[in-house]
């Protein structure tokens, strides 16, 4: 729920966002639904998150750059 939670904040105060769609984590839920099946959920909602000017871009971890820049 954090990452949901941070990335709708994020984007919501106009930033871009990616999220690496393999690397968050939940646990099963009492409801029957599995791990996998609430991070599925979790990618495909907030990836089609509508916002003016902000993006939330679902990305496996192997296709993100994590370089950073000095």
């Amino acid at each position: 729920m954090c990452v949901d939670s941070t990335s709708r904040s994020a984007v919501h105060r106009g930033l871009n966002v990616t999220l690496a769609a393999d690397a968050h984590s939940t646990w099963d839920a009492r409801s029957g639904l599995t791990a996998d099946q609430i991070i599925a959920h979790h990618n495909a909602t907030l990836a089609g998150i509508p916002h003016p000017t902000a993006t939330i871009t679902v990305t496996p971890s192997a296709e993100i750059d994590f370089a950073t820049s000095t």
